[in-house]
């Protein structure tokens, strides 16, 4: 990302390596008044940053994503050590929020498929709240 601060962030741009996301919405749920989705995202290609990177660039950030997410400062912030409980609090997670479920690799001649349960911190982020999917066309 040429207009960014920090030399590992990248961003999709039109002369940039060809990449593909599959994205479908699990869940749709609101915290504190604001929206939030549970996604399942399929990179179909394999770029560095890829799904967070795509999530982004629509306007649908990763949270806890210090580089992708809010403001990449808070990354900066990290990095010099200087990230304050103020910043962990708007990030909401001490982490990004998101978890391979599965992962599927050829070995041997095999396909192997290796699944994965959500970390507790991860559930609770999502799992006490309803789910608004039916109320689809009021949310977007």
């Amino acid at each position: 990302d040429l207009g960014s601060a920090v030399y590992v962030k990248d961003a999709v741009c039109e002369d940039g390596t060809p990449a593909s996301t599959h994205v479908r919405v699990l869940k749709r749920f609101e915290r504190e008044g604001k929206p939030y989705s549970l996604l399942e995202v399929c990179p179909l290609t394999g770029r560095k940053h890829q799904i967070r990177i795509h999530l982004q660039s629509i306007g649908h950030s990763i949270v806890g994503d210090k580089l992708y997410g809010l403001d990449e400062r808070y990354y900066l912030s990290l990095v010099d050590g200087t990230l304050t409980d103020e910043d962990r609090a708007n990030l909401l997670l001490p982490y990004q929020a998101l978890h391979a479920q599965s992962v599927s690799i050829d070995l041997h001649g095999e396909r192997r498929t290796f699944t994965a349960r959500e970390e507790a911190w991860f559930e609770a982020f999502h799992a006490a709240y309803p789910d608004l999917s039916h109320l689809e066309d009021v949310l977007t």
